[in-house]
């Protein structure tokens, strides 16, 4: 038996009503994603579905699931949400179907407060978002002679946006490899931020990853696309920037530092995911696609998704 879930946000999860001054954008995510490559004889298929929340920047108005039994999950250390679906003798074809109907802000800096454990976890390293002699030198030599955070993160932003070139023909790419970065200063959107988020995390400067999808602006409707961006936190504020769109963008420079445009919706934030229920592998690089397990191991999960007006 298949469960459809249509669930209306409200309360405590809605973002308050954006400033009349801050560009709005509404519209649908409709979601599939297919179970591939079943064994026959398979016991136990486990799926977590990322699911978009409503915050400072969104409101989600809808969120609809089509799964044979969906629980809420959050991982225990960013709080993301997930669709956690267990379909008992799963088999190929398979299918799960989400959509969300969001009303998306631009997002300009914010106020905020840092606790010490969010703070330490934004100085941290990550598995591939690493900080060592090499990270420690470049941001040494980015950010001389400046003092505040906030000057230190826009020479940085400045670094990367200038060295880095926006490529996916490369080999390695897409993986949010700082090393990697550094070397061939090629890559996608999280080998852009994996960079800035390590350069300001040796500079002292609490950093994080955010992961959404890009709806395009010049059309009504069609394929959004997977992208990420970043935050770094100075003088209380939250900032957010954009360092692979000011690339592809130069006379959008100024704007993608301090800003985003609301032509995304961010579904998930951090990185080295640990999932609940625990999966059996190791922690997830990031997530925006489904992560599936069958019987233990990692799965095969096809996904399309298509965009369109608010419905």
């Amino acid at each position: 038996m298949r469960l459809t879930l249509l669930l209306s946000l409200s309360g405590a999860l809605l973002a308050s009503d954006p400033a009349p001054s801050l560009a709005t954008r509404e519209f649908t995510i409709k979601c599939e994603y297919t179970l591939r490559d079943v064994p026959d004889g398979a016991a136990v298929a486990e799926v977590w579905l990322p699911v978009p929340v409503s915050d400072r920047s969104q409101k989600i108005e809808h969120l609809a699931i089509d799964a044979p039994s969906v629980d809420f999950t959050c991982d225990p250390e960013y709080g993301n949400r997930f669709a956690y679906v267990r379909i008992e003798k799963p088999s190929s074809g398979m299918k799960i179907r989400l959509s969300v109907v969001a009303v998306r802000t631009e997002t300009p800096s914010f106020e905020d407060t840092l606790v010490d454990a969010q703070r330490q976890r934004f100085l941290a390293a990550d598995r591939l978002g690493v900080i060592d002699d090499e990270v420690k030198e470049t941001a040494a030599k980015v950010t001389a002679g400046l003092s505040s955070d906030a000057e230190k993160a826009r020479a940085i932003y400045d670094h990367v946006v200038g060295v880095m070139e926006y490529d996916k023909q490369t080999p390695g790419w897409g993986n949010g490899d700082t090393k990697r970065a550094l070397q061939v200063c090629k890559g996608n959107c999280s080998d852009f931020h994996a960079m800035f988020i390590s350069l300001c995390r040796a500079s002292g400067i609490p950093a994080r990853f955010h992961y959404g999808m890009a709806i395009p602006k010049d059309a009504p409707q069609g394929e959004p696309v997977a992208h990420c961006w970043a935050m770094f936190y100075a003088d209380g504020r939250w900032v957010p920037v954009d360092c692979s769109e000011a690339r592809k963008h130069p006379e959008q420079r100024e704007y993608f530092f301090g800003h985003l445009d609301e032509n995304r919706i961010v579904f998930t934030m951090g990185r080295d995911i640990t999932l609940t229920p625990h999966q059996a592998g190791g922690p997830l690089n990031f997530i925006i696609h489904p992560y599936v397990e069958v019987d233990g191991k990692p799965g095969t999960m096809e996904h399309t998704y298509r965009y369109g007006p608010a419905q």
